[in-house]
């Protein structure tokens, strides 16, 4: 029968063939054999899905641009008014202080002025300006640090540990690596059981991509709303029991597609929930910068 087949070559590699099957005749008009004839044509058809990825890149930048709008312009003003009322209690009451206030002070100062840097980069993201964008050679390992320095309190209080495979180089957009890797700890932290969050970070190299994940202890989830968790405000959970805006892990499922991945996740119920997702080794599309 005529159609596509996988076959593999004598060097291992997966190729696709278009296979056609001729009957041969004799001079009688006798079938005396069948001819298969087979033509490679794995790079058309790693075109036609490169340019099925591209569109779909397309779309999620629109949806990533609506996404990411809404949920940061509204930050800009309460951390403009955390940080403002946290300097006038330092000067106000600075003599009063002792020296561990003093650091605790200008430490939620800090961390308030690089949230409002994050939610800047977010919303200059989704107000669409792409030609002031660049993918820069970065250490993972880096940016979860920061996302770690940012979730500090809820990390301190939980007593959540916090453990990572060794990260990868990728060219990615700062911001929203930070606020992916952010959101996911984040959320392994919230939906945690009666014990103290067990979180690990973990990192495979694919053919091309690197397979991360972020897996927990926690509460867990049926597998069978594993899809509906990534769509904008659904909720699994009551909002009394665990608050939140419903739209953090939509952001995490733009923010991978922005890059060019996928992500998606396994859970059971009271077995923890363990989050995958996938980035590019390279992205043909955007300009680099080497890092230094």
């Amino acid at each position: 029968m005529d159609g596509e087949l996988i076959q593999y070559t004598k060097d291992g590699r997966r190729i696709i063939v278009d296979s056609r099957q001729v009957l041969k005749t004799d001079e009688e008009n006798k079938p005396f054999k069948v001819l298969e004839i087979n033509t490679d044509i794995t790079e058309r058809r790693q075109a036609e899905q490169r340019q099925l990825a591209l569109v779909e890149l397309e779309r999620s930048k629109a949806e990533l641009e609506r996404f990411v709008y809404f949920a940061s312009h509204d930050l800009q003003e309460p951390l403009r008014g955390i940080a403002g009322c946290l300097q006038i209690l330092e000067k106000t009451y600075k003599d009063k202080l002792d020296d561990n206030a003093r650091e605790l002070i200008q430490y939620s100062i800090d961390a308030a002025g690089r949230l409002r840097q994050i939610v800047s980069d977010l919303l200059s993201l989704s107000q669409g300006r792409h030609d002031d964008i660049t993918f820069e050679a970065l250490d993972l390992s880096q940016l979860l640090d920061q996302a770690k320095k940012n979730l500090v309190a809820a990390i301190t209080e939980s007593d959540a540990i916090i453990t990572n495979d060794s990260l990868p180089v990728l060219p990615v957009y700062r911001a929203l690596i930070i606020q992916l890797f952010q959101n996911l700890i984040g959320n392994a932290i919230k939906f945690r059981s009666n014990d103290p969050p067990n979180i690990h970070i973990g990192a495979q190299h694919l053919e091309g991509q690197w397979l991360l994940s972020v897996q927990d202890n926690g509460i867990g989830f049926e597998q069978k709303y594993a899809d509906r968790i990534f769509k904008a405000f659904e909720r699994l959970n009551s909002r009394n029991s665990y608050p939140g805006s419903g739209i953090g892990l939509a952001i995490c499922k733009q923010t991978v597609e922005q890059h060019g991945g996928t992500i998606w996740a396994k859970s059971e119920p009271g077995k923890g929930a363990t989050f995958y997702f996938t980035l590019m080794a390279q992205q043909a599309d955007q300009k680099l910068k080497s890092k230094q």
